[in-house]
């Protein structure tokens, strides 16, 4: 049952039974449901995948809602204001000769911690977000790399490191950079696993190098995400930076916006290996060289890393079935992807609503009831619950409902 044989743990072992089984029975029975009344043999439903399906959905709702932005590019760099009410934005537009203000009203200087390593569910965020991959792309490529003995375990929802990975990291940062900049963490404690980290001192360039000598078989997909996962690692194990903010007033004619914005790196440290953005503005008034008005959705279409994001910060699903969730919304029929981003099909809606009219079967696929199940399973993890007495009740509840 388990992923990874030599992490075996027997409450571990019963919380993954307890959940094989919830889900099966679950899925099962509302999934033949399903296939009756719309006589589609293919279709399902679970536990998971139904409030995530709901998710895409409401998205898509609020993407469908549009605001105004009137976007100003100055020679200070690319600055937008929103406009509730189109007909003014569009008068807006059309006045020419008009500045730029801006007026800096305080300066600060802040600490920036390092990023934690990384989980998978933020593996899979960032690899969907920067390389453009599928969930189910990236887990096959850390699989991969997992195997072969490049990474750690990559199913995980921790961000411990062990003596060893600070070990590793401060050998690295000394070589390539100054032990003044080493400053390593455990990030957590516990756990049956690390965080997602490189098993060696080799950075992207250098496994690259083996790779064109013909040490090691890797792909050009492989070397992108190793390189991800090493920088993560390495940065979370350097010094704070510091960077000086700054406070700005912009104004356009009667529009008017505060922003905080990074102004200067003062003092570096983990953002040698991850840089951050900054912005040199001053005070004064800036020549606008062009105009643009857009109508901008009140939120984007989700894509694949941020919908594992949120099953990991609503408490349901597992790094072992963030990305099995999401294909198999995928391969349903209940959701496209289109240019990386999630769209619900008709069909998608039709199962979703029909599932939320059904009073006897929502219980079992709302977000509520997942979100208790997965405490339960954590419970059993942690030997504070019996797993047979779980499963009991379920079956009651489910013999009563379905």
């Amino acid at each position: 049952a388990l992923k990874n044989p030599r992490e075996f743990n027997e409450n571990l072992v019963k919380a993954q039974v307890l959940r094989r089984i919830a889900d099966r029975w679950v899925g099962f029975e509302i999934s033949q449901i399903l296939q009756d009344e719309f006589n589609k043999r293919w279709l399902s439903a679970g536990r998971v995948q139904t409030p995530v399906l709901g998710w895409i959905i409401e998205r898509e709702k609020l993407y469908r809602q549009k605001r105004n932005f009137l976007t100003l590019e100055t020679e200070a760099g690319r600055f937008e204001f929103e406009v509730e009410d189109r007909r003014r934005a569009k008068e807006l537009l059309k006045v020419e000769g008009e500045k730029l203000f801006i007026k800096v009203l305080g300066e600060l200087e802040e600490e920036l911690p390092p990023p934690p390593p990384f989980t998978t569910d933020e593996l899979l965020k960032v690899c969907n977000n920067t390389l453009k991959m599928s969930v189910d792309k990236v887990m096959e490529v850390a699989q991969e790399l997992f195997e072969r003995g490049f990474i750690t375990y990559h199913r995980t929802d921790s961000t411990r490191v062990s003596e060893f990975g600070i070990s590793l990291a401060r050998k690295y940062i000394e070589e390539n950079y100054s032990l003044e900049d080493f400053k390593g963490r455990r990030w957590a404690e516990g756990g049956a696993h690390e965080c997602i980290r490189p098993t060696r001192a080799i950075d992207a360039q250098e496994l690259r190098s083996m790779v064109l000598s013909g040490q090691v078989n890797l792909k050009h997909e492989h070397l992108r995400v190793y390189e991800l996962i090493f920088k993560r690692f390495i940065a979370s194990q350097m010094k704070p930076a510091k960077v000086k903010k700054r406070k700005i007033l912009l104004s356009y004619l009667d529009l008017k916006k505060e922003e905080l914005i990074n102004y200067e790196v003062v003092e570096e440290g983990f953002t040698k290996v991850l840089p951050v953005r900054t912005l040199k503005v001053g005070e004064g008034a800036y020549k606008i060289r062009n105009k643009l008005l857009r109508k901008v959705p009140k939120a984007r279409l989700l894509t694949q890393g941020e919908l594992v994001s949120l099953m990991k910060e609503r408490g349901i699903g597992r790094p072992s079935t963030y990305a099995t969730i999401v294909s198999k919304l995928l391969e349903r029929g209940y959701v496209i992807q289109r240019h990386g981003f999630l769209i619900p099909t008709k069909l998608g809606k039709q199962v979703y609503e029909y599932l939320k009219g059904r009073e006897d079967l929502l219980p079992f696929v709302s977000e509520e009831f997942t979100r208790e199940l997965e405490r339960k399973m954590d419970l059993v993890e942690e030997g504070k619950e019996d797993y047979q007495k779980i499963l009991k009740q379920l079956y009651q509840e489910l013999a009563t409902k379905c």
